[in-house]
C-alpha cells in the first residue's frame, strides 16, 4: 500500500523503462477487472510490480507523468492505481500497515522540508501528516487491520477534513461535525483510499505545476515513451469499444453471427482449418481489433487456433507452439507496439473484393465471388430461413451489386435483431438507426458497428 510520496533514484536502461510501463498498464487493467490480486494466475513480470520496490515506484511516476498528456490514461490510472493500493491494504496485517503509514508520514514531511509544493498540495501535505499521526498513535490500528475486522465496526472513531472522504460522505457512510467526518475503524480501510486518492490528484497537479515540467518534453526518449503507452494504452481500452463490451475472445464464436458475410466466412475456416493465409489473418485480426477486442484477447484467441493440429491449409504450416513469438509480435505490431508503432485499421469493401481474385485465397466478398449455397453458409441462421428475402438479396446481388446486396443484408439482420431481442424503439432512435443504416457500408467494421447497439441491448 505504498503511497507513492518519493520517486525512486538512480540510472534504468530506456528498455527496461519501457517495459515496466507496460507491463504496469497490464497490470492495473487486470486489477480493475480482479476481485482478488493474491489469486493471480496471469504471467506478469512482478519485479516490476512489487509493492514499494525502485522498480514499482518507477513505473506508478513515469505513467503519473505521461498521464497528464493523456486525460484517458489519467482518469484510467487515478481509477486503477486506487483499486489496487486498496487491494493491496487487504492484504496487510497491522504491523505491516503501520510501518506503511510511518514510511509515507516521513516522506510528507521531507517534501515539505525540502521543496516548495503548490499552495494545494502543501495544505494537504499539512493535513496528512497530522491524519497519520493520529492513526499512527491511536489504539485501534491492531484492532482494525485484522482480517476478521467487521466494516460495521464502530469501536474507535477518526475526525478527519471532509474533503479526505467525500465519497464515504455521498454514500452516508459517515457522520459530519462542524465540518470534519467522523470516520468509525470500519471505514478505516475506506478512508485511506479515499485518501491516497486526493494524494494522486494532487500529486499530479504538483507535477504539471513544476518548472521542468515543460523542459522534460523536449526530450524526444520522452515523447516516444508517450507514444508506447499511448498505443499500449489503447490494445486494452480500444475505441470501438468505448461504448459497448470489449469483444473476449470467447464471445467471438456467438458474436461471429452477426459478422459481415466476408468475416463470417474467414471465422468459419479458421474454425475448420485452425490456420488462415498470411492476408486472410491479417485482415481479420484487424476487424477484430476494430470491433473492440483488445491485445491481450487477441493473443489469446490465435493461440488457442494455432495451438490445434493444422487441418487441410496449404498455405500455413506454422504452430503457436514453434513460432509463438513471431505471431506475438505480429499482433503487437498490428496495434501499434511494435516495428514502425503504427496503428492500423481494417480495410475497406474494395481490398476485401479484391482478395477473391488471388488463388488459393480463402477470402474476397462473399456477395461477388459465392455462389448461391457458399453464400448461404456466411448468413445469419434467422435470416436466410426466409426464401423470400433471399430471392431479393440475389436479385440486389445481381442488379445493383455487391455493396446494395451487403446494405439489404444488414438492414434485415438489424430488423430482426429488434424483432428477436423485443427491443421497442422510440421514434428518435428508430430514425436514428435508419439513418445509420442508410449510409453506403465501407468496410466491414461499419457493417457490425451499425448492428452493435442491438447486439449489446
Amino acid at each position: 500500500m505504498t503511497f507513492y510520496f518519493k520517486p525512486p533514484r538512480g540510472d534504468i536502461l530506456f528498455h527496461r523503462l519501457q517495459e515496466c510501463m507496460e507491463e504496469r498498464v497490464r497490470y492495473l487493467h487486470f486489477v480493475e477487472n480482479s476481485h482478488d490480486i493474491s489469486e493471480c494466475c496471469e504471467p506478469f513480470k512482478f519485479k516490476y510490480l512489487t509493492d514499494g520496490s525502485a522498480l514499482d515506484r518507477t513505473g506508478h511516476f513515469m505513467l503519473r507523468l505521461i498521464a497528464l498528456r493523456l486525460p484517458l490514461l489519467k482518469e484510467f490510472l487515478l481509477r486503477s492505481e486506487t483499486l489496487l493500493f486498496e487491494k493491496r491494504l487487504r492484504c496487510l496485517n497491522h504491523s505491516q500497515v503501520e510501518r506503511e503509514l510511518k514510511t509515507a508520514l516521513r516522506h510528507a514531511k521531507e517534501i515539505l522540508s525540502f521543496s516548495n509544493p503548490i499552495l494545494k498540495f502543501r495544505k494537504f501535505l499539512h493535513i496528512f501528516i497530522k491524519f497519520c499521526s493520529e492513526i499512527i498513535s491511536s489504539r485501534g490500528i491492531q484492532h482494525t487491520f485484522l482480517k476478521d475486522h467487521s466494516d460495521d465496526c464502530e469501536k474507535h472513531l477518526l475526525q478527519v477534513p471532509f474533503t479526505f472522504c467525500l465519497s464515504l460522505i455521498s454514500a452516508r457512510q459517515v457522520e459530519m461535525r462542524a465540518g470534519n467526518a467522523i470516520v468509525p475503524c470500519g471505514k478505516w480501510r475506506q478512508l485511506l483510499s479515499c485518501v491516497f486518492l486526493q494524494h494522486m490528484k494532487y500529486g499530479m497537479e504538483q507535477f504539471a505545476a513544476s518548472d521542468s515540467f515543460q523542459c522534460l518534453w523536449a526530450d524526444e526518449r520522452l515523447r516516444h515513451l508517450l507514444e508506447i503507452v499511448r498505443a499500449h494504452f489503447k490494445s486494452f481500452h480500444p475505441p470501438a469499444a468505448s461504448n459497448v463490451s470489449p469483444m473476449l475472445s470467447n464471445y467471438v464464436d456467438e458474436r461471429s453471427s452477426y459478422f459481415p458475410p466476408c468475416m463470417k466466412n474467414l471465422h468459419i475456416t479458421l474454425r475448420h482449418r485452425h490456420r488462415l493465409s498470411h492476408y486472410s489473418r491479417f485482415y481479420y485480426s484487424l476487424f477484430l481489433k476494430d470491433v473492440g477486442m483488445p491485445m491481450m484477447e487477441a493473443i489469446e484467441f490465435w493461440s488457442k487456433e494455432y495451438a490445434q493440429t493444422n487441418s487441410n491449409c496449404t498455405s500455413c504450416s506454422h504452430s503457436w507452439q514453434k513460432d509463438n513469438k513471431r505471431y506475438i509480435y505480429s499482433i503487437r505490431h498490428l496495434y501499434g507496439l511494435e516495428g514502425s508503432r503504427r496503428e492500423y485499421s481494417s480495410p475497406g469493401c474494395h481490398q476485401f473484393q479484391k482478395m477473391g481474385l488471388a488463388p488459393s485465397s480463402e477470402g474476397g466478398c462473399p456477395f461477388l465471388d459465392f455462389d448461391k449455397e457458399k453464400l448461404l453458409k456466411c448468413l445469419h441462421d434467422g435470416v436466410k430461413a426466409d426464401d423470400s428475402f433471399i430471392d431479393s438479396l440475389i436479385y440486389v446481388k445481381s442488379k445493383h451489386g455487391a455493396n446494395e446486396a451487403c446494405k439489404l443484408y444488414c438492414t434485415t439482420l438489424c430488423n430482426f435483431i429488434k424483432e428477436s431481442k423485443k427491443v421497442e424503439c422510440g421514434e428518435q432512435l428508430a430514425e436514428a438507426s435508419e439513418s445509420k443504416l442508410a449510409n453506403k457500408i465501407s468496410s466491414p467494421s461499419q457493417f457490425y458497428s451499425n448492428l452493435n447497439y442491438f447486439i449489446e441491448m
